[in-house]
């Protein structure tokens, strides 16, 4: 699903973040870090995706 949206909508940060979050759950933390920026990226703001990158530490 996320990746559909990402398609159509290349800047919208929530489906980089859910993306993220299904990466996590699949065992694959990097990958999922690379969503959490991205999502940072095109919104600095985006709560979810910033409180998700602090859980990997520094």
């Amino acid at each position: 699903m996320a990746d559909a949206t990402l398609k159509d909508r290349p800047y919208f940060e929530e489906a980089y973040y859910y993306k993220g979050l299904a990466l996590m759950a699949q065992g694959d933390a990097s990958a999922a870090l690379e969503n959490f920026e991205r999502a940072v990226k095109f919104n600095p703001l985006f709560q979810p995706a910033n409180e998700a990158i602090l859980q990997f530490g520094d």
